[in-house]
């Protein structure tokens, strides 16, 4: 007995200690293998149309922070600077297998308690409500299929053979979905719980319908109301898009379309009725795209004289779009897509690329870089 009570007392002492001191901050990190390093933390307050990227610094394994204003919620990722994936001119990249995700609403102060799995993934726990211990369950759930899809997405940023990148796409894809079936599931059994507002941003498009019903008024109107009311406005895309890809095929009529130039004023597919046209929806984001550039050039030098080449812009930035026109020296008519462009004419990837006869008819569909596109493009134009 005096040895049992020796074993436990310390830990009665800690425990008392540790009851006795007030958290200073809304958000304590204890991850012991982050030392001194920095870390990064991409962060979305609610009611804010972007997200904000800054970086803290552990301090012997610890970091901590606040809300910057405290009536805010705030959703948040935080990933070590030595996990995070950077390539020139684009948005860093932070592996789903690596990350800490979170959120804090007014009042609330957790705990996050980090370690190393073997198995290459972040493990962490986090304490302070039902709700946050709920949510980081969860997400370690998930782990060690992030770790797969990035693993796939490597290699598929690196494979250069079409056969073998669709076949690593579809496991990508496969993976993908038995993600979004487990949110699925977890709301079909769980409607009234918090979580389910989240699995709603997680789960497939066109189950969005039927799962939004099932939500109690307490979560459907709960602490991730905005972002499911970002889902239903962005199913209303959806929606479009699956109507316009049944209508977009070749040897239908191109869609119209009216677009600010780089060059100032708009232009109107209808503005080259009479001649082919070559359309090439991209942005500066794609490396596929850039990458394909040289190509399209040459293709262009080729068939100028007979066709129009209208670069299109998709979910871009103006001034990065200006600056990706400027370094990559594109000598054809460049415009910036609008809200709903890209889907209207259903493109589903980047690049797509589309031949369009002088009767505004659809005579190629072209998606991602493919040597196969200027073989039809000969075959069209020559």
């Amino acid at each position: 007995m005096k040895k049992q009570l020796q074993k436990f007392l310390p830990l009665a002492i800690c425990a008392v200690a540790l009851g006795a001191c007030t958290q200073k901050h809304a958000v304590v990190v204890n991850a012991p293998a982050w030392g001194n390093d920095t870390i990064v933390r991409i962060s979305h307050i609610w009611g804010a149309d972007r997200e904000v990227l800054d970086t803290l610094v552990a301090v012997n394994g610890v970091v901590e922070f606040d809300l910057a204003n405290p009536t805010d919620t705030l959703d948040f990722v935080l990933c070590a600077i030595k996990d995070v994936e950077q390539s020139k001119g684009r948005r860093p990249s932070f592996p789903g297998h690596r990350v800490i995700m979170s959120q804090i609403m007014p009042g609330d102060k957790i705990i996050i308690d980090v370690a190393e799995a073997e198995s290459g993934v972040v493990d962490y726990k986090v304490s302070g409500s039902d709700f946050h211990r709920e949510f980081a369950e969860q997400n370690m759930e998930g782990m060690v299929i992030h770790k797969q899809m990035h693993e796939l997405m490597q290699k598929l940023m690196k494979e250069k053979d079409k056969k073998v990148s669709n076949e690593l796409y579809k496991e990508y894809s496969d993976l993908h979905k038995v993600l979004s079936e487990k949110f699925k599931q977890d709301i079909i059994a769980n409607p009234d719980a918090d979580l389910s507002g989240f699995r709603m941003t997680k789960v497939a498009s066109k189950d969005v319908d039927s799962l939004v019903t099932l939500l109690s008024d307490r979560v459907r109107n709960g602490r991730f109301k905005s972002l499911i009311d970002k889902r239903m406005v962005a199913l209303v895309e959806y929606k479009a898009y699956m109507k316009a890809k049944e209508t977009i095929k070749v040897g239908a009529q191109a869609p119209n379309f009216t677009l600010p130039s780089i060059d100032g004023g708009e232009k109107s597919l209808s503005d080259y009725s009479g001649k082919w046209v070559v359309l090439d929806f991209w942005g500066s984001w794609c490396g596929w795209c850039i990458k394909g550039f040289p190509h399209l050039k040459t293709a262009y030098e080729k068939y100028s004289d007979k066709a129009e080449f209208i670069g299109i812009a998709c979910n871009d930035k103006d001034d990065k779009w200006r600056a990706a026109v400027k370094k990559n020296e594109l000598p054809w008519v460049q415009l910036f897509a609008k809200k709903g462009t890209a889907t209207s004419y259903a493109v589903s990837g980047y690049p797509t690329k589309m031949i369009v006869d002088p009767a505004g008819i659809i005579r190629n569909i072209t998606i991602g870089e493919d040597p196969k596109f200027y073989v039809e493009m000969d075959k069209l134009l020559r």
